[in-house]
């Protein structure tokens, strides 16, 4: 009797032999709702999936690479479409005066601002961090669509998030009718080191990336008003 369970040949998640590849069946239920969107993030010298041994730690990952929080893939560079924008203001504990943790987010400077009041002891306990939250669209080495990840640009990426919108506003087209690369630069000051987004022109979308796009972005355009 040959064996009912064959021995994964790669340790990618997404790399479905293609006997395998269907139409999802058993998953009619699962909505987006009950999947958690990819973040996209930058490992930095203090990143626990650089921790050998440690609960979030990712094989071979370097420090500078791209890590998408979901595949626990780690690559110099990716390539996206850029989908939604809005800026957003997270709510953090003030590690300089002992405390940890997250506490939500906004839109408005104002409400972080009221949430911070709200919370236990002082306001000076809780940082309110300015994000640039960008919603994009993963492309495959084929320049096919993958699945759709977030990712945050706050600290001395913000800067970067900012040249970036710059650049897209400056097509004079749709904001999801270019494809950009990613990358990673080192940055330094004073303080330390660190790594920060490279954001380059590749190209323009073809129609059905297109299409494909401009639905995703129609829903988004609804569920965030």
């Amino acid at each position: 009797m040959s064996k009912a369970v064959s021995v994964a040949q790669s340790t990618d998640i997404t790399a479905v032999p293609e006997w395998l590849k269907g139409s999802g069946l058993g998953n009619e239920n699962v909505t987006s709702e009950d999947v958690q969107t990819p973040v996209i993030k930058i490992t930095q010298q203090m990143s626990p999936e650089l921790v050998e041994g440690g609960p979030k730690y990712v094989p071979n990952a370097k420090q500078g690479q791209i890590l998408n929080t979901v595949t626990k893939e780690c690559v110099d560079t990716i390539d996206v479409v850029n989908l939604y924008y809005s800026r957003e203001y997270a709510i953090y504990g003030n590690r300089l005066k002992g405390m940890q943790g997250y506490f939500g987010r906004t839109d408005s400077l104002a409400e972080a601002q009221e949430i911070r009041q709200g919370l236990e002891g002082d306001a000076d306990n809780y940082n309110i961090v300015e994000t640039g939250k960008h919603v994009v669209i993963l492309l495959d080495e084929n320049g096919e669509p993958t699945s759709e990840a977030i990712i945050a640009m706050d600290g001395t990426k913000l800067q970067t998030s900012n040249t970036w919108n710059s650049n897209i506003a400056l097509t004079k087209a749709d904001r999801f009718a270019s494809v950009w690369t990613l990358s990673t630069i080192r940055q330094s000051n004073s303080k330390g080191s660190w790594f920060n987004y490279k954001t380059d022109f590749k190209g323009w979308v073809d129609e059905p990336l297109y299409e494909h796009a401009k639905g995703l972005y129609e829903k988004l355009a609804v569920t965030s008003q």
